[in-house]
């Protein structure tokens, strides 16, 4: 590549803003899977998931749990029936269900 020179640590230092910037995107999209819950039938799953680097932001007091998610219907067959955006979602009680927020 002719806009690079032949510098050693000038490579280096490319070589490793590219390695961190494709960890950044990685850990973006990244999501998390904190809930499963099964209909009566067996046949369908929800699946609720959030974005992983929430969980190193500083959340306010009392609402640590709370989190944006993501919500995903699949089958049996593991067939995604869709999936749609929660604006907030806590996180599951001792008694496993998690409650969403208006």
């Amino acid at each position: 590549m002719p806009w690079i020179s032949d510098s050693p640590m000038k490579k280096l230092w490319i070589m490793t803003f590219l390695a961190l910037a494709g960890l950044g995107i990685a850990g973006i999209s990244h999501r998390t899977d904190f809930y499963r819950r099964h209909d009566p039938t067996g046949k369908y799953t929800a699946i609720c998931s959030y974005r992983t680097y929430l969980s190193f932001l500083p959340m306010s007091p009392g609402s640590s749990n709370d989190k944006p998610c993501f919500v995903k219907i699949v089958d049996s067959t593991g067939e995604n029936y869709g999936e749609i955006p929660v604006p907030m979602m806590q996180r599951p009680t001792s008694s496993g269900t998690p409650m969403a927020q208006p």
